[in-house]
């Protein structure tokens, strides 16, 4: 078959594959036959052996509206020439990283759906510009889960350049499982909590379960042998916590699920209240030694510090960090409590403690860098 016979089937290929996509959500025919036709142009120029027609295309496709953005999926899918496929790709990469949000979060359904794509070429075209923009990809998840009543804690400075280079720690990961209050994005899911179990999945886009080094990004990876380039295998990316904040609306087994999908040891149990500290590792004996404080925590603000040793709460006797986790779900948000500690100096106090909700504190620190929840109560 000569070149050209070849570029008409890949045209009425691609006019025929068009005719098929019907989204209800953009409204009326005329418009759709309308996005149809143009894309059909598109395409066509894009697979000329002209080279400026191919850059005039290249342009065009960077001018897409919203609901033409919404189709090209189905052409990376479908189209004959794979060059063709890599180069929308290509553009919805450009979409993907623009300032309009809204062709952001349509470029973001594409690639994530190229993502399951049997086309292996444009299954790791669609990884590598989610990858490279791996920030972009996390705040696009974050605005997801913000809409349905999540709360969020982001490192410090988190996105605000837009540059996911300036937000990768390249180093030994001494201590896996053990992040710092510098790479750990933490989310809360309290009373608040809207949205729906498919929802929730976008938290398998974060780069701490994306990342093909650990078995709970295996285990939700949809293609297992696809394998990050070894630089970026060596990226350490923001880890990941979830703290379910008692009252929440999940049932049991969204719970279950959920724990499932991202990894039970990045789930946490909380009551509504908050005391804001974190525990010493390796302690011994009866009691929770405080290894740190949480700015603006109820500890804090009640004078408690680190190096203390908390026996009791209210008369009743702690015995570990767990122990004084189940403890104060008894009491509720506003409640002053009476904590009994001994100093390092063997200065046994009786600290008021007046106790906060995850609720406020998260709004109080979310946009200050602020210290971790992890390990903390």
């Amino acid at each position: 078959m000569s070149n050209q016979h070849l570029k008409m089937v890949r045209i009425v290929g691609t006019l025929v594959v068009l005719s098929f996509i019907r989204l209800p959500a953009l409204g009326e025919d005329a418009r759709t036959d309308l996005d149809i036709g143009i894309l059909a142009e598109i395409i066509g120029q894009l697979d000329s052996d002209s080279f400026p027609d191919r850059m005039e295309a290249q342009r065009r496709l960077e001018e897409l509206t919203q609901s033409q953005l919404q189709k090209l999926e189905h052409i990376a899918l479908t189209h004959l020439s794979a060059e063709v496929a890599v180069r929308i790709v290509d553009a919805l990469e450009y979409h993907y990283v623009s300032d309009d949000l809204e062709s952001a979060r349509s470029a973001s359904l594409a690639l994530e759906s190229l993502l399951e794509s049997n086309r292996g070429l444009v299954r790791e075209s669609a990884a590598n510009v989610l990858t490279n923009h791996w920030v972009r990809r996390t705040l696009l998840v974050v605005e997801i889960l913000r809409k349905r009543g999540a709360l969020f804690i982001l490192p410090p400075g988190f996105g605000r350049d837009g540059d996911s280079r300036q937000h990768v720690v390249v180093r030994p990961r001494a201590f896996p499982g053990f992040p710092t209050d510098e790479d750990l994005i933490q989310v809360f899911i309290t009373d608040e909590w809207t949205g729906s179990r498919g929802d929730l999945a976008a938290l398998r886009r974060m780069p701490a379960i994306q990342e093909m080094n650990g078995p709970a990004a295996r285990a939700v990876n949809p293609r297992p042998g696809f394998m990050l380039p070894p630089r970026q295998r060596a990226i350490n990316y923001p880890k990941l916590g979830v703290f379910l904040v008692n009252g929440h609306p999940l049932s049991d087994e969204d719970a279950t699920w959920l724990r499932a999908v991202i990894g039970d040891t990045r789930i946490s149990d909380r009551g509504q209240v908050m005391l804001g500290i974190r525990s010493q590792w390796g302690g011994t004996g009866t009691g929770c030694r405080i290894g740190a404080v949480v700015a603006a925590g109820s500890a804090h603000l009640s004078g408690l510090m680190a190096g203390d040793l908390i026996t009791a709460v209210e008369g009743q006797q702690i015995e570990s960090f767990d122990d004084l986790v189940d403890d104060l779900r008894r009491f509720n948000v506003g409640d002053t409590v009476q904590v009994r500690v001994q100093r390092r100096i063997g200065l046994d106090l009786d600290v008021d403690v007046k106790l906060r909700s995850w609720k406020d504190w998260v709004r109080s620190v979310s946009g200050n860098g602020q210290p971790s929840a992890a390990e903390s109560e």
